[in-house]
């Protein structure tokens, strides 16, 4: 009986650290694909918010280089530009696949008025999803995750220019 239970702890072990293994290089891969993430956050109601457009955007399948950021003002349309380090990017990327974002629905919240409505649009190699909210306290946890994992990049952007 010990044997038995033994042996099966082993096969557990096995089997979890083979899906472990598959989930983590499928995570892996993401960072290789050329990739754009789009967040744009408007706060309905409120005169003197920094409603904003965040593009966030890598050209090639390069997952060692930088990411290119470019911020909109979306009252005054003043832009500035920067680049965001591969690691800070990848990690995003990482983040926005192992939430799921690709499964979630299309709009969450739709029924709110003077709330914060915000679009995130992703586009990774050939998959490309956008999710509309009117009330970003009203979604799923997940992705109220990745709305607020965007911003902590940002901190790291070495900006270029402002217009």
């Amino acid at each position: 009986m010990r044997a038995l239970r033994i042996s099966l702890l082993t096969i557990i072990a096995s089997v979890s650290l083979v899906s472990n293994s598959k989930m983590q290089t499928a995570v892996d891969s993401v960072s290789d694909s050329p990739s754009e993430i789009i967040l744009q956050r408007i706060f309905e109601g409120c005169e003197d918010c920094s409603d904003r457009k965040i593009v966030l955007e890598r050209a090639k399948a390069k997952k060692f280089e930088e990411a290119t950021v470019t911020e909109t003002d979306l009252h005054t349309k003043k832009q500035r530009r920067g680049k965001l380090r591969p690691n800070f990017y990848n990690q995003l990327l990482r983040l926005v696949e192992a939430q799921g974002y690709f499964q979630m629905r299309d709009e969450y919240a739709m029924g709110w008025e003077d709330s914060t409505i915000v679009t995130l649009s992703v586009t990774l190699g050939a998959k490309r999803k956008i999710i509309k909210t009117r009330n970003e306290g009203e979604v799923p946890i997940q992705l109220w995750g990745i709305y607020y994992a965007i911003d902590g990049p940002l901190a790291n952007v070495k900006w270029e220019s402002t217009q």
